[in-house]
């Protein structure tokens, strides 16, 4: 069985548009996920025994690990899907993460369908982050490739669920009340919990602090009321809770590369 040709991921992740309606037998070093967004086309799977052909349509995912190859073939003209390649490590710290949950519960490697449409925005948010560079939007790139891993396990019948519920319990609180001026000490006493574990399970589960994703999670939302409003940026500052309009500007040139007015004018 031919195994195809190792294309090496030399960055820690890209993002792409492409159409690849021929393209040659090949695997990856690290992860693939791919989601059709137009179009039609035939998609190989080669594995150490197998070969399979699948057609693939509008809505179609999968994510491959680098143990298989694969190719497209017979694409009509409209086909087009978002590629996303990652390394294990840029997306989780334990090296062994998802080859002990593959072992538990095959989800990589296996066609799907998006019949909720609850994985097309991750990817097409990994591509703007991508497109748009930066490091909020390295974190943001990064954030998706975990939510694309994490609800594939979610949708499964894996039965060893990962143990993120605190850290996740805590990323929600913050992106529900990111407009307040909340700390994670306020949020450990509001639900119950010990400050020093969550502040140290969370570093471990989502690779930044508690203090760094919050910064995140405010900058994105400035980022969208600049472009989406006529909102000055004082206002929009004091929108995301930063009543220091001078430390907001900071904050947002030192995550975006440019000053609010200089995001709203390029975007």
């Amino acid at each position: 069985m031919q195994n195809g040709d190792l294309r090496i991921i030399s960055d820690d992740y890209y993002v792409v548009k492409a159409k690849h309606t021929n393209r040659a037998l090949h695997r990856h070093e690290g992860y693939e996920a791919f989601y059709v967004i137009s179009g039609e086309c035939d998609h190989i799977l080669v594995t150490a025994n197998t070969e399979k052909t699948q057609r693939l349509s509008s809505g179609n995912f999968i994510v491959l690990d680098n143990t298989v190859s694969h190719r497209f073939k017979n694409g009509n003209s409209d086909f087009c899907v978002i590629n996303f390649l990652f390394k294990h490590d840029f997306i989780f710290s334990d090296s062994n993460f998802l080859s002990m949950i593959t072992d538990n519960n095959g989800f990589l490697n296996v066609m799907n369908f998006d019949s909720d449409k609850t994985f097309l925005p991750l990817f097409e948010k990994a591509y703007f982050a991508f497109k748009k560079n930066g490091q909020v939007n390295r974190e943001l790139a990064k954030c998706y490739a975990k939510e694309i891993i994490l609800q594939l396990i979610q949708g499964s019948d894996f039965k060893e669920k990962p143990r993120l519920g605190v850290s996740d319990k805590i990323a929600t609180y913050a992106q529900e009340h990111f407009s307040e001026p909340i700390t994670l000490s306020k949020i450990c006493n509001e639900l119950h919990y010990s400050l020093p574990y969550v502040s140290r399970k969370f570093k471990q589960d989502y690779l930044i602090t508690f203090e760094k994703f919050l910064q995140n999670v405010r900058i994105e939302h400035a980022c969208m009321l600049l472009l989406n409003t006529d909102m000055s940026v004082n206002e929009v500052a004091l929108a995301v809770s930063y009543s220091d309009t001078d430390a907001f500007r900071k904050i947002f040139s030192l995550k975006t590369g440019k000053t609010p007015t200089q995001f709203r004018l390029n975007h």
